[in-house]
């Protein structure tokens, strides 16, 4: 029934097809065309069908297209998930074929690095990776917003027949309240100063602490992300489902790509609220550029980044490109810089994923340190957050990564937002926290424009 109910819905969408070249055929990889859809019409089309996943924004940049994907048909626990040989496949217009491999690796699935295993806190049901494996996937050109079906020939077939029935489009609402303990600030603050005090003693040198926001929701999860990545259109869009979890990503920070040998990171640390004028926004800028404080942030970041790639790069090929650079948000400034290397030969995508994750930016130094005060001063276990999410090729040859930071993961009537930041031995408590504020304002707004409808 299943073969016969895909071959029945090929023959409909066919037809519905533009009279271009609407099938090409290498082998079982297919690619059909769609003339232009839109991420948001194709995602709200395809809203209930098992494992929908989105991915927009700056994947656009390494990847070229945003991809939309239901149906996976494989998923791996593992740090990588299983590889294949390399083949010659392209998609449309001869474009790089798409992701196999879609899914998120949580900052819990890290933490055996901590050489300790006392944790009090209550788990979390984010705390193994997750891959699940797509054999077909949705490309909608960055450019020109030309749509097609990419994968195997069944794969593509499903997804055609899901597209053209409309097997569960989206209710087109949700909504998210503000739910977080007013304790929850004072906490934080007492985590800093107790942060500072280790700094002092020469502990460590920088700890990277956060909080958890917390709200409850109803709704649909992808009308949230549709909403956030609206709000951040400069950020790594992902959008993963799951019978447990949604995630509602929008990372400003590139934790790992590479194309064939060649990696690439981008730690990012300093922010500062975006300004009410445009005079007093750009004085905000040239202050985050000079302040000492966040040059030192960025400054242990680079060399912790550094460091890491150096476990897996050829000799002498880790560098940084060029001076600190800025990326604005709608709501902050923040600063970054732009680390490479070569990858050596033989290095697996698992020991390359381990040199490197969690990242540097997100833990503090040195992090196997910092990442046990992290443990022994937050009140909430992490969970996807400060983790990472993103694609990889069949062969893993092509991957990009994004660190878990700005994303909702929501679970069932409840949601979480974590929002923190670098701490150095100069920081002032009050403007560690009025950091973690910032970070959450494009999620703290949505809620409340919510709450004001």
């Amino acid at each position: 029934m299943e073969r016969t109910w895909a071959h029945d819905c090929n023959l409909a969408v066919s037809v519905a097809t533009t009279n271009d070249d609407a099938s090409m055929r290498a082998g079982d990889f297919t690619v059909r065309s769609l003339g232009r859809r839109s991420v948001a019409t194709v995602a709200r089309t395809l809203a209930r069908a098992n494992g929908l996943t989105v991915l927009s924004g700056s994947f656009e940049d390494h990847w070229g297209s945003t991809f939309v994907g239901a149906f996976p048909d494989a998923q791996s626990r593992e740090i990588a998930p299983p590889l294949e040989r390399a083949t010659d496949r392209r998609g449309l217009n001869g474009a790089a074929p798409p992701p196999l491999w879609v899914g998120q690796i949580p900052y819990e699935a890290l933490r055996d690095i901590e050489r300790s295993s006392i944790d009090d806190r209550a788990p979390t049901n984010m705390s193994e990776p997750c891959w699940k494996r797509y054999p077909a996937m949705i490309r909608i050109d960055a450019k020109s917003g030309s749509a097609s079906i990419e994968g195997t020939r069944e794969g593509v077939d499903r997804l055609g027949c899901a597209l053209l029935e409309g097997i569960g489009i989206s209710s087109g609402n949700f909504t998210l309240s503000s739910n977080n303990d007013p304790e929850g600030e004072a906490q934080h603050l007492r985590a800093i100063e107790h942060a500072l005090s280790l700094i002092a003693q020469g502990d460590t040198y920088q700890v990277n602490l956060a909080r958890q926001l917390r709200f409850a929701f109803s709704g649909d999860p992808l009308e949230a992300f549709l909403a956030l990545r609206q709000l951040s259109p400069g950020a790594y869009h992902f959008f993963g489902s799951s019978d447990a979890n949604a995630i509602c990503a929008n990372s400003p920070e590139l934790a790992l790509a590479r194309v064939e040998s060649q990696l690439v990171t981008r730690p990012m640390k300093g922010t500062r609220a975006r300004g009410q004028s445009a005079i007093d926004d750009a004085a905000i800028r040239a202050e985050l550029e000079t302040e000492p404080k966040e040059l030192a942030e960025l400054t242990m970041a680079v060399d912790l980044h550094r460091n890491d790639l150096g476990r897996v790069a050829a000799p002498g090929s880790v560098s940084l490109k060029g001076p600190f650079q800025i990326h604005r948000s709608p709501t902050v400034w923040s600063r970054f810089a732009e680390v490479s290397a070569t990858l050596r030969d033989n290095v697996t995508l698992t020991a390359l994923f381990r040199a490197v994750l969690p990242c540097g930016s997100v833990t503090g130094a040195p992090k196997v340190r910092a990442m046990q005060v992290i443990a022994s001063l937050e009140a909430h276990r992490r969970g996807l957050y400060t983790g990472a999410y993103g694609a990889l090729s069949a062969d893993g040859r092509r991957v990009v990564l994004a660190v878990a930071i700005r994303t909702l993961v929501v679970n069932g009537s409840a949601a979480t937002y974590g929002s923190g930041g670098g701490i150095v031995a100069d920081s002032k408590p009050l403007r560690e926290l009025d950091e973690t504020r910032w970070k959450a304002s494009a999620i703290q707004n949505l809620a409340s424009s919510i709450e004001e409808r």
